[in-house]
């Protein structure tokens, strides 16, 4: 299969290699017909996880990713709803323009290849632990018992950025397999020790500064001087009293002027008052955002050196025998079909949208009952970041490639009848599976580029043949 690439930010682009798959999708409805809702439920087993990204194919080899989360042992299950919006059938669009001007109907047409475009709707499940054992330069399979090192690791790459160049193997490839795990062991267990000492010290800073700010002293004003005028003129009149009130105002001004500039001050300020280093940034994924395609590497990915030699392939192995289909042609090919096969012109593409409101099914111990938790807004947007992240990690920002792939192009039609279920049978005298099996047939001939003769049963060819001769 030909790899699939997607980008990462504007300087990171990172390769799919792996297993593909072309998926079709038949929606019928009628004219009382609820609007069916969709979600896409992912589920990972005790102990594993994996990295789910779902958007739209933009070319053979280009992925647009737009939703990605990472699902854990602990996701008891991730629904994501789905939302198709339906694009007109050929012979609707073409009797809508054909009475309007030829510029305008240029338009209508380059529009309309648009939405076809976008019935390509992409979904890549990446597998962590194979790929993490490459990043690491470990043995094949050699994570599969080490749960808590795989989430160690999980963590020190999402939460804290560290490169993996300070966790890989660094040792003879000849060694014993248990004796390269101790030693990513021990260094994954001396960066937990640095995490932490940077915690305590960023702890006592903290207290530090708020002992800083308990000792200023408090600005502290007497009135002896007040009352003791006030005792020597027995009626004071209105001017005195209000030329004492300003004398009192602005020497309470003077006094808290006074230690505002003597905290604000730098050369005043204890040097144990620093304000903390700042800390880099995480890299937000928006999506919105349409970084520019860009190789950062002057070398062929094909020339890189693999850590493992059993990963490598033996020279006169045979070759896997894979059909090689363009993806980006199928929309257009199903298009031209359902014109000209489909005679009642209900069968139409559409295009699949992930919604935005989500809900996991989390459970974060044993002892606990699973709850269910809302994702919506920030909430996706946090867990795309957290994925990207990840993924930035495991391809060391691209120049490694995923191989551990599974990537799904899902193309969605649907069949609309004019009328009720019932005005349907009992009207039109028309049995609604039948012309459901033809549109099940025009999609499958298509993808499968065989004739339609070839997928049917011989003892249902004949049936076949006299509903819907146009196949045949």
């Amino acid at each position: 299969p030909v790899p699939m690439k997607f980008t990462l930010d504007a300087a990171t682009n990172v390769t799919l290699r792996g297993k593909s798959f072309v998926h079709a999708w038949i929606n019928h409805q009628f004219s009382d017909s609820i609007a069916t809702e969709i979600k896409l439920a992912a589920r990972s087993g005790p102990y594993s996880s994996y990295i789910l990204m779902l958007g739209n194919i933009h070319a053979v080899d280009s992925f647009h990713p737009t939703h990605a989360i990472i699902v854990k042992s602990k996701d008891l299950a991730v629904d994501i709803p789905l939302i198709l919006e339906h694009i007109p059938s050929a012979k609707a669009f073409r009797d809508a323009t054909e009475s309007i001007s030829p510029e305008m109907k240029e338009f209508a047409s380059a529009y309309r290849s648009m939405q076809l475009e976008s019935t390509l709707f992409g979904l890549c499940i990446v597998q962590i632990k194979p790929q993490m054992e490459r990043l690491l330069n470990l043995p094949e399979d050699s994570l599969t018992k080490e749960i808590e090192l795989t989430e160690d690791l999980q963590d020190l790459f999402i939460r804290y950025q560290i490169p993996s160049d300070l966790l890989s193997y660094d040792g003879p490839k000849d060694a014993l397999v248990s004796v390269q795990i101790d030693r990513v062991k021990h260094l994954v267990n001396e960066m937990k020790v640095i995490i932490a000492e940077m915690k305590t010290d960023e702890l006592k800073e903290v207290k530090q500064q708020a002992v800083v700010v308990s000792s200023i002293p408090q600005v502290t004003v007497t009135t002896d001087y007040l009352e003791d005028e006030e005792e020597e003129i027995e009626e004071p009149t209105p001017r005195r009293r209000k030329k004492r009130r300003k004398s009192f105002t602005k020497l309470l001004k003077r006094a808290v002027s006074r230690e505002r500039v003597y905290y604000e001050s730098p050369q005043l300020k204890p040097k144990y008052a620093k304000s903390k280093k700042k800390k880099g940034k995480r890299r937000d994924y928006c999506e919105g955002d349409s970084p520019a395609h860009t190789e950062v590497l002057d070398a062929e990915p094909d020339k890189q050196e693999e850590p493992n030699t059993p990963r490598d392939a033996p020279a006169d192995a045979p070759a896997e025998e894979n059909i090689e289909i363009n993806v980006t042609q199928l929309p257009a090919q199903l298009d031209r079909n359902f014109e000209t096969l489909d005679t009642d012109a209900a069968l139409r593409s559409s295009i699949i949208k992930v919604g935005d409101q989500w809900k996991k099914t989390h459970q974060p111990s044993f002892l606990t009952d699973p709850k269910e938790l809302l994702l919506h807004g920030d909430s996706i947007r946090d867990e795309k970041n957290k994925a990207f992240d990840l993924l930035d990690a495991l391809s060391k920002s691209g120049v490694l490639d995923i191989d551990n792939t599974s990537f799904h192009v899902v193309l969605a039609s649907t069949h609309s009848f004019d009328d009720t279920l019932m005005d349907t049978l009992i009207r039109r005298n028309v049995n609604p599976i039948a012309k459901v099996e033809r549109s099940a047939l025009i999609v499958a001939s298509t993808i499968h580029k065989t004739p339609a003769k070839e997928l049917i049963q011989l003892q249902c060819l004949d049936k076949v043949q006299e509903t819907s001769p146009q196949l045949f």
